[in-house]
This record gives structure tokens, sequence and C-alpha cells, in this order.
């Protein structure tokens, strides 16, 4: 039964691996985390705009920024967008356990304030 799962464990994160791969390869770009310093330099510049715009973060890979984005500004719509599955699906999840823990902040469950879009960023409206 424990080499059933570890193959089963081990094909999942090689397919994991290789759709990371393969979109990374098929968009030019491997999903990056932003770091700190980018992400507070982003929240400089988005609180100077009106709480009324919607925020679009294109390419958001793991979802680290439009999470601490929530975070910051309060009352802000936004939307990412990510088309690789793998990313797409971490942030997703990250995005509803912290609505769980944290409602007031990152909204409800299910819904709220962020919306998730998969796809290619060249192809949003």
């Amino acid at each position: 039964m424990t080499d059933t799962l570890s193959v089963v464990l081990i094909g999942a994160v090689l397919l994991a691996a290789l759709s990371i791969v393969w979109v990374s390869w098929k968009n030019g770009i491997t999903p990056m985390p932003s770091s700190a310093v980018v992400r507070q330099a982003v929240m400089r510049e988005v609180s100077r705009f009106p709480e009324h715009l919607r925020i679009v973060e294109a390419g958001s890979g793991w979802g680290q920024l439009v999470l601490q984005l929530a975070k910051g500004c309060p009352g802000r719509q936004l939307v990412r967008i990510e088309n690789s599955p793998i990313p797409y699906g971490f942030s997703r999840a990250a995005a509803a356990v912290l609505s769980r823990l944290q409602p007031g902040v990152y909204g409800a469950a299910g819904g709220g304030r962020i919306s998730f879009v998969r796809r290619d960023l060249y192809r949003y409206p």
C-alpha cells in the first residue's frame, strides 16, 4: 500500500513539475514570487489611485501580490490573471484559506473582492 501511495505521489509531483515547465516554456517566463520590496512598492503606488478602480494583476503566478493587496487595500476589487494551472490553483486555495481565517480582510470564501481568471493575459479585455 505504501509503495503504491509513493508511486502516486511521485507521479503527481512529476506531472505538476511538467505542467509548470510546459506552461513556462509556452509563456517564455516561469511563475516567480514577487519580492517583499516589490510588493511594498506596488502597495505605495496603488494607494495613490482612487479606491473605486479595479486592480488587475496580469500574470499573477503564485498570488503573493494580490493577497497582499487584498490585505493592504481594503475595499478595492482585485482581479488576478494566470494561465498556469498549478500556480493558479495554489493561489486560489491560499485565498480560500485566508478568507476563512480572516473574512474581514480577504472577503467571504468563494467570492468577495478577489476574482480569479485562468487565461492568457493577452486575451483578457
